[in-house]
């Protein structure tokens, strides 16, 4: 019987966490609503730099890659590498 008391406090620990936690949301997704117009304009500054150097960093390594890959062609055509290296 002491097993079946366990398992109900337990579960009714885990009941008020996630209650709790359901009620915290509620009033932090109020409070957000009423804040979203300010929060609007600076998330589309940083959603949209983040995107930016996102995209830089991705041309910036195919640059790299593409510079590789000339030098290893340059050294192929010339003969000092053969195509199996």
């Amino acid at each position: 019987m002491s097993r079946n008391l366990g398992v109900s406090i337990t579960w009714l620990g885990h009941a008020t966490v996630v209650f709790a936690l359901a009620l915290a949301i509620v009033f932090a997704a109020a409070a957000i609503k009423q804040a979203l117009p300010a929060l609007h304009g600076a998330g589309s500054i940083v959603g949209a730099s983040v995107s930016g150097a996102f995209l830089w960093l991705v041309g910036f390594l195919n640059f790299l890659v593409l510079l590789d890959i000339l030098k290893v062609f340059r050294k192929t055509r010339i003969g000092k590498r053969t195509v199996s290296q």
